[in-house]
């Protein structure tokens, strides 16, 4: 692939920064949930696991919806949400690790072909969701 298959070097840039971002988000998606408003439900409930676990006595609303819908206790569903989020939190820095690595490399290309191999290195490490190492090949 050369340089000449785009209008310019930062139309290039522009594809491979937004094929990075896909392939990051497909490695999210195996791990969390890609529905709107979703995230913004887990941080809620982990702020109230947490509460749980700490023993404050405060409303859970998200939490005691979800306990009583699935017939567990808050306690229990406490001590769900926060061994999820600590598997998400294994998993969280080798995507962004790979991902922010080929950013850096497509930054710094100027040619095509070099772009491509920053994302199939990220491809590859995203796709086993273990980081590359950040060598700079170009």
């Amino acid at each position: 692939m050369k340089v000449s298959t785009f209008e310019s070097v930062g139309e290039a840039r522009q594809y491979y920064f937004e094929r990075v971002e896909a392939l990051a988000g497909a490695a999210r998606a195996r791990h969390v949930t890609q529905t709107p408003g979703q995230a913004e439900v887990y941080a809620t409930k982990l702020a109230e696991a947490r509460t749980v676990l700490a023993g404050v006595g405060v409303d859970t609303p998200i939490l005691a919806a979800e306990a009583e819908a699935t017939g567990q206790s808050v306690q229990d569903l406490a001590q769900i949400v926060t061994s999820r989020n600590d598997e998400w939190l294994a998993v969280a820095p080798a995507i962004e690790k790979a991902r922010q690595c080929a950013r850096r490399r497509i930054r710094a290309a100027d040619a095509a072909t070099d772009m491509h191999a920053a994302l199939a290195e990220a491809r590859d490490a995203l796709v086993r969701s273990a980081a590359s190492e950040c060598v700079d090949t170009i």
